[in-house]
């Protein structure tokens, strides 16, 4: 993984429990929203979660996003409009 030259590694323990948080509260709301009934929602919060799990578990899917970050960043306010319009009544 990456060290960015400010003494602070994509691969550290804070960052792994930061994954871990929040792949963990993605998939816990996902199914919520899932049995109740909201599968765009649901559906939103699961690749979330994917793209969590993908980070924690592979070097190469850290590297690329390393390496992208713009285009995550799109992707990933692109599925959270879209997650929070959904769970608009």
């Amino acid at each position: 993984m990456v060290d960015d030259g400010n003494e602070t590694r994509t691969d550290s323990k804070q960052m792994r429990v930061h994954l871990i948080l929040v792949g963990v509260g993605a998939l816990a709301t996902g199914m919520w929203k899932f049995v109740a009934g909201d599968l765009v929602t649901a559906g939103s919060l699961f690749v979330i979660m994917i793209l969590c799990v993908g980070r924690f578990r592979s070097e190469a899917v850290c590297r690329w996003m390393d390496s992208h970050p713009k285009t995550i960043l799109v992707g990933l306010i692109a599925v959270a409009t879209v997650a929070i319009l959904s769970a608009m009544p």
